[in-house]
């Protein structure tokens, strides 16, 4: 066959040419990996279904309205109820949440993200279990757990041995009946449970229990039930609820969402996903471009070394097709194999990538990066895209420009490459403009990541060491919890190396983020939804003094503002600003916060503004509420501890006086607190990262293409060269000449690549901080950077045909 015979002799033509084919080659491999690990990750978070039976059947149902503060929030457990039994479009319907739990045993202990899940969860989902078995009926409660596979094997080896065994979560020993499939998250792709327990114990939720809106809901749809028809009936139920029970679900109603058009997470709008997979494939396409650029610019040359054969075979009356062939098969023969080694690297690679451990999250996002057919279907197009730009495209201009009298008679391979001369100089114009689009992408990001570096927070995270505690887990009341939280700071604050600690909740720039509701006087008749939304956190006594954060009116928190006493609240300068602008003094104020509950407390202190939110942030009204009267402080805090400035703090002395306090309540993420708000800068360093490498590597490639060319065409006109020296030109004349002719499409591109930057960098605003994207100093140095690089590559080849043997040269032509 046809296809066979131009596939085995393109194979012995490229083993013919090891010098040729390495470089091509391993020039392909680079585009490629990153286009197939681009492809592989949007795959993962947009096109690939979750591992549950039909998913096109289940749909994800969400709190909106006008009492939805986010949009799209979890379903009241009443809620979740009512859905269960009166929409007769589904056939079964499940709820579930997020929790942390301390897992294991002794100096094994750790805190760890699981899922309460409600019954028939696996069944109603389908999904397959490659080890054990679901939840099922006889299962007592609170007495079994399923196993995440990430989590089976990060922290059990990947044991079988384990289903059956007994495992420590939280108070009681739950039996591992089964090992949840790799790549299964959830129903929410990203942040991986490492494990799931039935709803036995979710804290006596009740049917009654509307006005708390922290439970998922998924419901399979009927075998002859349409979206359409579940929406409807979902509406009427909400219009129902909304009239039997105005305080809690007024205003209220559901939105019903396909699982296979579902995004990351509720709160993540679809779109942004979408604008973030496509800016990620993009780079690695412009990168893939570069690449297959320069494999054109080898393939041209191999074809202007082959043009006196191509002639006596089209003289012999082969056609322009027959003559293309070997080089379009030799193409794809390269792609093809740069795809397969991307691909299996892909593979190898991936899985590593996928699993990122967020600081301060006792969780690890887990995106499954696993090539699977849909990556392979897509990664053939790019193959085929590839081999146009760097094979087809070549051999069909070489061949367009060759004359056969011409060839033949003169065997000179400058005046039969008359028509290859100009496609080279479009495809180094094209690179130049793709590399300088990629520089200005990674001189935004690295500016970008400088500029939140030095940003002030307005605390200071220098010498603070910072470390969790979650009594809720292991069963602490709110007296206990208290009394725990009193005695373990006071044990940490007699520590020599110690000179302040106190409890903060959340930590700030610790991406865990608490809203509350503000009523004011003169909000009295307001209704709930229609109240401002602020900041609110918990603090204790000595926070503030250990992050440094000054007091500018009243007092800081004390021992004294506990259960009993009266409640009182800490507000920021921004607060203050906003609520009272013309109050000279706002201690001594009383507003009320909460919701839905509403309870009114007293102002005793003013504190600094600081970023709590991101480094990007501006100062937003906050309030403090003392930790030992806040309903849910008690349950969860972290101590900051300041050093003094005698020596760094001991991390084993402060875990153990808190442990010696109670040694049942989890300590964890004993961590300095520069590494613990490291998550702020996550997103900047990935970008800086990614951009930036991708940027200097294109870069790279270009000055190496240029090399090739600049290289090729000294050597095609190095007659032409040799005449010119003999006449009397001098060697810097001669570079001049040849600097030029490089010079000139590396600037034409450069300033197309410039135009499109300025167009296309707008969409990066949201992600960069302080820079502009058309910031003029990282325009300038990419330009500058290219100009210099470039100029570099060329002048090394043009220089050295300046010291060839005239004589030779010239009689070679």
């Amino acid at each position: 066959m046809p296809v066979w015979s131009d596939a085995r002799v393109a194979a012995r033509t490229l083993l013919r040419s090891p010098g040729f084919s390495l470089t091509a080659l391993l020039t392909l491999v680079v585009g490629m990996s990153a286009t197939t690990l681009a492809l592989t990750a949007v795959n993962a978070v947009l096109l690939k279904p979750l591992p549950v039976r039909a998913p096109d059947r289940v749909v994800g149902i969400t709190t909106v309205g006008e009492r939805a503060v986010l949009g799209q929030e979890p379903v009241g457990f009443g809620d979740y109820a009512d859905l269960a039994r009166d929409v007769a479009a589904f056939e079964s319907v499940v709820a579930h949440r997020r929790m942390g739990s301390v897992v294991g045993a002794g100096l094994d202990r750790r805190i760890a993200i699981g899922e309460q899940v409600s019954p028939g969860y696996f069944t109603t989902l389908g999904v397959s279990f490659p080890l054990g078995r679901p939840f099922d009926e006889a299962d007592q409660p609170g007495a079994v757990v399923v196993l995440g596979h990430a989590a089976w094997r990060r922290h059990f080896g990947a044991d079988p041995r384990i289903v059956g065994r007994e495992l420590a979560i939280g108070d009681r020993l739950r039996t591992v009946v089964g090992i949840a499939p790799a790549g299964f998250t959830g129903l929410f792709r990203g942040v991986a449970p490492e494990f799931w327990q039935p709803l036995d114990d979710a804290g006596g939720e009740s049917a009654d229990d509307r006005g708390s809106l922290e439970w998922w809901v998924h419901a399979r749809l009927r075998d002859d039930a349409t979206i359409e028809q579940a929406r409807t009936q979902v509406a009427v139920l909400a219009d129902s609820l909304s009239r039997r029970y105005p305080d809690s679900n007024g205003g209220r109603s559901f939105a019903l969402t396909p699982l296979s058009e579902a995004s990351i997470h509720p709160v993540v709008s679809k779109a942004l996903a979408r604008f973030g997979a496509a800016g990620v494939l993009a780079v690695a396409l412009l990168l893939l471009l570069v690449c297959s650029v320069n494999v054109a610019h080898l393939v041209l040359a191999r074809a202007v070394d082959g043009q006196r054969e191509m002639a006596i075979r089209l003289a012999v009356g082969a056609n322009r097709w027959r003559i293309i062939r070997p080089l379009l098969a030799e193409g794809i023969l390269l792609t093809g194999v740069a795809a397969a080694v991307a691909l299996l690297s892909t593979a190898w690679i991936g899985p590593m990538l996928g699993e990122l451990r967020l600081p301060g999250v006792p969780a690890a996002v887990d995106l499954h990066l696993v090539p699977d057919w849909r990556v392979f279907v897509l990664t053939v197009v790019v193959v085929l895209g590839s081999t146009t730009v760097s094979s087809l495209g070549p051999a069909l201009r070489v061949s367009a420009g060759l004359s056969i009298v011409e060839t033949l008679k003169t065997d000179s391979r400058a005046s039969a490459a008359g028509g290859a001369t100009t496609w080279r100089r479009l495809l180094t114009a094209g690179q130049a403009a793709t590399a300088m689009l990629l520089l200005v992408v990674a001189g935004l990001a690295l500016r970008s990541l400088l500029a939140v570096t030095q940003v002030d927070p307005g605390f200071e995270t220098r010498g603070v060491v910072v470390a969790s505690v979650a009594p809720a887990l292991v069963d602490r009341d709110r007296d206990e919890a208290s009394r725990y939280l009193s005695r373990a700071a006071a044990a940490v604050r007699e520590l020599p190396d110690i000179e302040a600690a106190g409890w903060i909740q959340p930590v700030p720039l610790s991406l865990s983020v608490r809203l509350t509701r503000l009523r004011l006087p003169g909000h009295d008749g307001a209704a709930p939804h229609e109240l401002p939304l602020v900041d609110v956190g918990t603090a204790g006594p000595g926070a503030f003094g250990a992050l440094r954060v000054p007091v500018i009116e009243g007092r800081e928190l004390d021992a004294s503002d506990r259960s009993g006493a009266v409640e009182v609240a800490l507000v920021n300068e921004a607060f203050v600003r906003r609520f009272w602008p013309d109050r000279r003094r706002a201690v001594g104020q009383h507003f009320g916060v909460g919701f839905p509950e509403i309870r009114t407390v007293e102002v005793v202190g003013v504190v600094g503004d600081f970023k709590n939110r991101t480094l990007g942030d501006v100062a937003r009204p906050m309030v403090f509420t003392s930790i030992l009267q806040d309903p849910a402080g008690w349950q969860a805090a972290a101590l900051v501890t300041r050093r003094s400035p005698a020596g760094p703090p001991r991390m084993v002395h402060l875990v153990d006086a808190m442990r010696a306090i109670d040694p049942a309540v989890p300590v964890f993420d004993v961590q300095p607190l520069t590494a613990r708000i490291g998550g702020v800068l996550l997103l900047p360093r990935y970008a800086a990262t990614v951009l930036g490498g991708t940027g200097f590597l294109a870069l790279g490639l270009v000055v190496l293409g240029l090399y090739g060319t600049v290289s090729l065409s000294v050597r095609l006109r190095l007659r032409e060269l040799s005449l010119r020296l003999a006449l009397g030109s001098s060697r810097t004349a001669i570079v001049r000449l040849v600097m030029r002719q490089v010079l000139a499409p590396v600037v034409a591109g450069m300033v197309f690549g410039l135009l499109v930057a300025l167009a296309a960098t707008r969409v990066l605003t949201a992600l960069l901080y302080g820079v502009s994207p058309h910031d003029p100093a990282t325009l300038a140095a990419a330009a500058l950077t290219l100009l210099a690089t470039t100029a570099a590559a060329g002048a090394c080849p043009a220089w050295r045909a300046t010291r060839t043997n005239l004589m030779r040269s010239l009689q070679a032509g």
